[in-house]
């Protein structure tokens, strides 16, 4: 299993409305993967964690990780 957690708005693609979601771990598997089984838009995504580190969607990931994903943040 993978851990992702969805922070603010990204929650919405949790199907029960919340923040975390356990996904089987298949070996190769990358952020990119867990995204689009999410149905997260890529570009929404403006970080991406993996085990606390900096990654970006064509990260490989392996079984246990936690992937923390926030989105675009704006400003002025």
């Amino acid at each position: 299993m993978v851990t992702v957690k969805l922070h603010t708005f990204l929650k919405k693609y949790h199907p029960a409305g919340g923040e975390v979601n356990r996904i089987e771990y298949r070996k190769g598997m990358t952020v990119q993967e867990v995204l689009e089984h999410l149905g997260l838009d890529a570009g929404a995504v403006g970080l991406i964690l993996v085990n606390s580190r900096l990654a970006r969607a064509n990260c490989e990931l392996a079984e246990g990780d936690a992937i923390d994903l926030y989105p675009v943040f704006g400003g002025g």
